[in-house]
């Protein structure tokens, strides 16, 4: 694992976050930073070290998944108490696929295969954007949104593509101590 020792602009290296639209902000926000010597300090470069990204992501899909649950199930109900309602649900919904394909996983021996499992869920949480996304109803919006946000991170990541050379030159000028941790 590579660990930054004392360089607290190091926490907008791309490589310390996971999705494309996240790592091309962390890139530009990083041609722009000024050095910021901080003794004492280290970051590790890892895919998942970025909390902000993580949170966002996290609040997203449980507000979307809420929507969804809240038209599907509760649409009885008034918008606001439908929504109220669903949070909880919505929580436990998320989940269930998640425990369910990891116990499949390790019925095959692959406990804690991130990639598969980040796969599982996103192809999930499409499935249900384009389901909904034909809607007649005020959740076509939440499932568009959703449809454009990976439209736009699909874009990011062809960016990325072609910027990778950059990227590697100016990650490159962060060192890093691979036997620090």
């Amino acid at each position: 694992m590579k660990v930054i020792r004392g360089r607290a602009e190091g926490r907008w290296l791309p490589s310390r976050h996971r999705f494309a639209l996240f790592r091309l902000y962390a890139f530009v926000r990083l041609l722009t930073a000024k050095p910021e010597p901080q003794p004492g300090l280290l970051l590790i470069v890892d895919r998942d070290q970025a909390s902000f990204e993580k949170n966002v992501m996290s609040a997203w899909a449980l507000g979307m998944v809420t929507c969804y649950v809240a038209v599907a199930w509760f649409s009885a109900l008034s918008l606001p108490l439908a929504l109220l309602v669903a949070l909880p649900v919505a929580a436990i919904v998320i989940e269930v696929p998640m425990w369910g394909f990891g116990l499949l996983l390790g019925l095959f021996g692959s406990y804690r295969n991130v990639k598969l499992q980040s796969v599982w869920c996103m192809t999930l949480l499409l499935l249900l954007a384009s389901w909904f996304a034909m809607s007649a109803r005020w959740i076509r919006f939440v499932a568009w949104q959703f449809l454009a946000l990976l439209a736009l991170n699909a874009l990011c990541a062809v960016v990325l593509f072609f910027l990778r050379a950059p990227i590697a030159r100016l990650e490159s000028t962060f060192g890093g101590d691979a036997s620090a941790v």
